[in-house]
């Protein structure tokens, strides 16, 4: 995976990404959904 960016400990920042799943190259978004304190939750998924 390769991100051109850091994701931030920020509510609703999200970063593209860019994966290669069996050779082919899929943009995957990762989305802060919590911050508490020093944890950070984040979810992620494929781009349609």
């Amino acid at each position: 995976m390769s991100c051109p960016s850091g994701l931030h400990a920020k509510m609703d920042d999200t970063v593209a990404c860019t994966a290669v799943f069996n050779g082919e190259k899929k943009t995957m978004l990762i989305s802060v959904t919590a911050v508490n304190g020093d944890r950070v939750s984040f979810d992620y998924g494929l781009a349609k």
